[in-house]
């Protein structure tokens, strides 16, 4: 058992009897409890509801709120006396209208799911709680999850709530209101741990800020003394370590390799650019959370409608070797585990060199002419080897396999600083060798160092795209 839930009650006498049970049998479980509430905001045995939170509440549920009842449009009265006094977070359990009784015995509800989410969505609207409530899970967006899991987190009373990089797949309109739930839940006694490597996120969102070094803390700042020019003084900057030395240029006379011409594929509609070789095209998701759609325009070629070209011809599944694709969280969903360094090296460039399969010492030789002293010291399994030892693996796979585009999806995922470094350099790399590399993120202040366009995603289009002249005044805040 995870949770107790009281709901249903119509009497605030048996709901507290209930409680009062549910905490003497079960005192370490999170409990929630609810009452049905007629239209004039009082049970049907008379208790309003004001006096049903502030007694509920004071017996110690984690969240109190209303459920059955009539439609979420009736509703919205009752509940806004509720947040008047609440302490706790509240519930709305709406029902599809007030059920009918039809010939056969069967309750029939009068709103259909459309009506029903567009009710709800005018209850949370006035609430300004920021969830919509017509999609499923899966269908939620990575903000949605972080609010719902703050929120869960909240009502089963975790001591410690851990937020770790939301601003690697999160925006920055979204994190703004994330910053406003972290602090609303702050206030309210909530203890937060925030694990950032963004100066401005730590600014913005923390009361103290202990900067980690080796995996020791070697300063602590309060907040009267956290500010981005003092936290630079602890942290490492990019500036002259990956900058680039030359950037592509904007002229019709660089080659154009790939193309998305219309383009849609389930979230993606009607997108269109191009990719030109050897430079960094950053697409930034506005949250549609299309990565996995562009994966796969990618990696199977196909699509709803629109086209895709490779080098001016319709592009094949057979032409996917000419394009590499970085997942997030590359060290766990790109190595096997089971086989050795050198075959994990060599996976995808048995095209460049026949029979090498069949060739245990030619895989090994060509793992040490080029990755050298990359190679890990304590043997060549890959479960023995280090975080960064598997990202310069990974790497070294796509440059060995040299395609005309890589394609780097989130890549600063749960990253930390030194990490997140070594990743600009292995990108910086593979630029430096004519190779093009395509970054889908959601905050593209974190790559501006590489980028030479920016192309801006919305609802599935791209609704503007900047050349480096146009977004290199931005650089000066990196």
């Amino acid at each position: 058992v995870d949770l107790v839930v009281i709901e249903t009650m119509m009497s605030l006498q048996e709901t507290r009897a209930a409680v009062l049970a549910a905490k003497d049998v079960c005192p370490e479980l999170p409990l929630m409890a609810t009452l049905s509430f007629t239209e004039s905001g009082n049970t049907l045995y008379g208790a309003s509801a004001e006096s049903a939170v502030v007694v509920l509440q004071e017996l110690g549920v984690d969240a109190v709120g209303l459920n059955c009842s009539a439609g979420p449009d009736r509703m919205l009265s009752v509940l806004q006396r509720m947040k008047k006094v609440a302490c706790v977070p509240l519930i709305a359990k709406p029902n599809a209208g007030m059920p009918k009784i039809d010939e056969n015995g069967n309750a029939i509800y009068s709103l259909g799911p459309e009506a029903f989410a567009s009710q709800m969505k005018m209850l949370t609207d006035d609430l300004k709680i920021g969830v919509q409530f017509n999609k499923s899970l899966e269908e939620m967006s990575v903000f949605e999850r972080y609010i719902l899991e703050i929120l869960k987190a909240v009502v089963s009373r975790a001591d410690v709530i851990i937020l770790r990089d939301p601003s690697s797949v999160i925006t920055p309109d979204q994190m703004d209101r994330l910053y406003q739930v972290v602090r609303y839940y702050a206030g309210k006694g909530n203890t937060f741990l925030y694990v950032s490597t963004c100066q401005d996120e730590l600014c913005a969102m923390c009361d103290r800020t202990a900067i980690m070094e080796t995996g020791r803390i070697v300063k602590i700042l309060e907040k009267r003394n956290l500010t981005e020019r003092v936290l630079r003084n602890y942290m490492l900057s990019y500036q002259g370590m990956i900058k680039r030395s030359a950037q592509v240029e904007d002229s019709p006379d660089v080659e154009r390799i790939f193309r998305f011409k219309d383009y849609s594929y389930n979230k993606i509609k009607e997108l269109s650019f191009s990719i030109r070789r050897g430079e960094c095209l950053v697409i930034h998701d506005g949250g549609e959370q299309i990565y996995d759609d562009l994966e796969y325009a990618f990696t199977e070629g196909r699509g709803d409608s629109g086209q895709l070209l490779y080098r001016g011809k319709p592009y094949r599944k057979k032409d996917t070797r000419k394009i590499a694709v970085v997942l997030d969280n590359p060290a766990e969903n790109m190595l096997f585990k089971n086989m050795s360094y050198e075959d994990n090296l060599c996976l995808t460039s048995d095209h460049l060199l026949k029979g090498l399969w069949h060739r245990k010492e030619t895989r090994k030789a060509i793992a040490r002419e080029r990755m050298g002293e990359k190679m890990p010291q304590n043997g060549t399994e890959v479960k023995n080897m280090t975080i960064y030892q598997k990202y310069r693996l990974i790497y070294g796979r796509i440059l060995l396999q040299h395609p005309d585009i890589v394609v780097c999806i989130h890549p600063f995922l749960n990253t930390d600083l030194k990490l997140r470094t070594l990743i600009y350099q292995l990108m910086k790399e593979l630029l430096d060798h004519g190779i093009a590399v395509v970054i889908v993120t959601v905050n593209y202040q974190n790559v501006l160092l590489l980028a030479d366009r920016l192309v801006f995603v919305k609802d599935g289009k791209n609704i503007g795209i900047l050349n480096r002249k146009e977004f290199e005044y931005l650089l000066s805040d990196t």
